[in-house]
């Protein structure tokens, strides 16, 4: 057993699915950013949500339906400092049957490591982005988070301003790159202790509510507001970050994320944190030419979902040519496409 380093933070670096929904033998590797890839029903969002499981696992009615005297199973491996430590969740159709440490099929709790990884699996945070809730009204709150659909924006972002507002102007100052007709975040109190958010056009003093935003201002106005939360989360899971948004801000988004999991000391001060996210888009995924090995691509075949790493298959720049990432994936060499 390593020596448990209480301020060293662990990356998961595979999750083992089984009886998952459609994973129904599959595992996950992961490094410190990834991108799954693949068609409608290939496991991409059970996988996510699954993950989401550890934290909150009375949610699994929401993930998967378990038929009677059936069961499904999810367990995690880690690097250092719990590269010996298994942690996981075990389901029965009547509920939740078993979780904590795994060893040699026995549940455990306690012993050296499990307060790490008890922390962090609370530290689990996951975005389903919905335009119509991240736009609503919310009462500001102390502590104040963002909800897993977008929720609460206004609180979150209120409270920015007041505890952080160094990173409150760090998302005012990446709002005209990525909108440009706007110039600067303002609120207003349609109600009693509630706000919402409102954007100033830009060389104006005139200002649009949230409800009035496109759903892709709204999204990137979130996306911005996740990557400046003053909370760390151990790994973050957004389903779809491009969904909605225009291709222009793709290249955006994928800058953005990957420097949450990889900031440049210099310049951003925090720690790196371990990011996953899913997409359908080849323009999301040309952004990531360079790095084939930070893609997994999940596939189907029959009632059974797999995923596999883009960089372990074989000749792979051979097959991509001059052409770039997306591309390929579109044209089916790569797997991961709808199959008729």
């Amino acid at each position: 057993m390593s020596i448990i380093k209480e301020n060293v933070r662990p990356l998961i670096v595979s999750v083992e699915y089984t009886n998952f929904g459609v994973l129904k033998d599959a595992v996950l590797p992961l490094g410190r950013f990834n991108v799954i890839l693949g068609a409608n029903g290939t496991g991409k969002s059970t996988a996510l949500r699954g993950l989401y499981l550890l934290r909150e696992p009375n949610l699994v009615n929401e993930v998967l339906f378990l038929e009677a005297d059936s069961s499904a199973r999810l367990l995690v491996n880690f690097s250092e400092p719990l590269s010996d430590f298994v942690f996981g969740m075990d389901w029965v159709s009547g509920g939740l049957r078993g979780q904590g440490r795994f060893i040699e099929g026995q549940w455990q709790n306690g012993g050296p490591g499990w307060d790490v990884a008890t922390k962090f699996m609370q530290g689990i945070s996951l975005y389903r982005l919905q335009p119509e809730q991240i736009a609503g009204v919310a009462t500001v709150m102390a502590g104040a988070k963002l909800s897993t659909v977008g929720h609460n924006l206004v609180s979150v972002l209120d409270r920015i301003r007041d505890e952080f507002p160094e990173r409150f102007e760090a998302i005012n100052r990446a709002l005209p790159e990525w909108v440009p007709e706007f110039d600067k975040i303002l609120f207003d109190s349609p109600g009693q202790g509630q706000k919402r958010v409102m954007l100033r056009l830009r060389g104006t003093k005139r200002s649009i509510p949230a409800p009035y935003l496109s759903d892709g201002t709204l999204l990137a106005l979130a996306l911005l507001t996740i990557a400046n939360a003053p909370e760390t989360p151990s790994i973050l899971l957004i389903e779809e970050p491009d969904r909605g948004v225009h291709p222009r801000l793709l290249r955006l988004i994928a800058d953005l994320l990957h420097r949450i999991a990889f900031p440049e000391p210099i310049i951003e001060d925090r720690e790196p944190i371990q990011v996953v996210i899913t997409t359908h888009s080849p323009y999301l995924l040309d952004c990531f030419s360079d790095h084939p090995e930070e893609v997994l691509v999940a596939q189907r075949e029959g009632e059974a979902a797999t995923f596999k790493k883009l960089s372990d298959m074989p000749k792979l720049r051979e097959i991509l040519g001059d052409a770039m990432l997306g591309e390929a994936w579109f044209t089916g060499v790569l797997g991961g496409v709808p199959s008729r």
